[in-house]
């Protein structure tokens, strides 16, 4: 295991680092306090990898100007998009946010055009198709957000996407085991245990599941 990176008296951004503080979900942690007089403890990676720079406080006024300056622009700051172009944004950068942890806390980024301006993301993803469709990774789920890895998609489309769903090749293509699930003679769980123990992929499929003897 490598040696713990003392982090005291090193600044980022606005923030300066007093101490070593309790871990964050099991990752190392420091006391820092905003040039904004706010403190709060913030992770290692957050720091090092994430580029996290204030409190939060940095993060608003820049999404407050961005939004000011949009919005005089297009006029679309009511809309589905605009909300999720937003959204987008503050999960990536504002450490406040919820679900930071699992997008900018473990450096997944927003790329540049789309960063500074709601007319580039538009004209790069189009209109959602329903207003049941959110923006996903597509098709690297650990990817960042930018042209040519995201896409508007259904609630099930996203749940075949996540990182834990098992993908198999079934027939010359691949599919996930949920996808493929919906319409097999047997369960996911089933089709996952056959695989694992080695069966062929189509058998795991086909192959209708016994009923017990009574």
């Amino acid at each position: 295991m490598s040696a713990l990176l003392d982090l005291t008296g090193r600044r980022f951004g606005r923030l300066a680092v007093i101490r070593r503080a309790e871990n964050i979900r099991g990752r190392p942690a420091w006391e820092c306090v905003c040039e904004c007089g706010d403190a709060r403890a913030v992770s290692s990676s957050s720091l090092l990898h994430a580029g996290t720079q204030s409190c939060g406080c940095l993060c608003r006024e820049r999404l407050s100007a961005s939004a000011k300056v949009s919005s005089k622009t297009h006029g679309r700051a009511s809309t589905s998009e605009y909300r999720s172009w937003c959204a987008m944004k503050s999960r990536c950068l504002n450490s406040n946010a919820t679900g930071f942890d699992r997008y900018g806390g473990v450096g997944v980024t927003v790329c540049a055009q789309w960063l500074g301006s709601f007319e580039a993301f538009i004209a790069d993803m189009g209109e959602k198709p329903t207003p049941e469709h959110s923006l996903d990774r597509w098709p690297d789920k650990s990817g960042n957000y930018e042209p040519g890895n995201c896409r508007w998609a259904t609630k099930r489309e996203q749940a075949n996407n996540r990182k834990d769903n098992n993908v198999v090749v079934y027939r010359g293509r691949s599919v996930t085991v949920r996808e493929i699930a919906a319409a097999a003679a047997v369960s996911r769980t089933a089709i996952v245990r056959r695989v694992g123990r080695g069966w062929d992929a189509a058998k795991a499929i086909e192959t209708p599941a016994m009923r017990a003897c009574r």
